[in-house]
């Protein structure tokens, strides 16, 4: 979540929670290489954080579930 510190750190106290994703889906998401499970995990880590704020997305449990959700074929009933 690097993107995310830089991208506080540059707005400063303009910074808004929905800044990385408006950010992340004009420029970047179409511009890097990477592979679409790891775009999909980001995407929804800054759509959760627009929704509802760091300290309620960035957090273990969390990122873990997305992270299966996108990256690996674990289910969880």
């Amino acid at each position: 979540m690097i993107n995310l510190q830089h991208g506080i750190v540059y707005q400063g106290k303009n910074w808004k929670k929905e800044f990385e994703l408006e950010y992340w889906t004009s420029k970047e998401k179409d511009r890097i290489q990477a592979n679409e499970k790891i775009k999909g995990f980001i995407t929804e880590v800054f759509e959760e954080v627009a929704r509802d704020g760091i300290d309620k997305t960035i957090t273990k449990e969390n990122l873990k579930r997305i992270y299966d959700k996108h990256c690996t074929n674990v289910t969880k009933m």
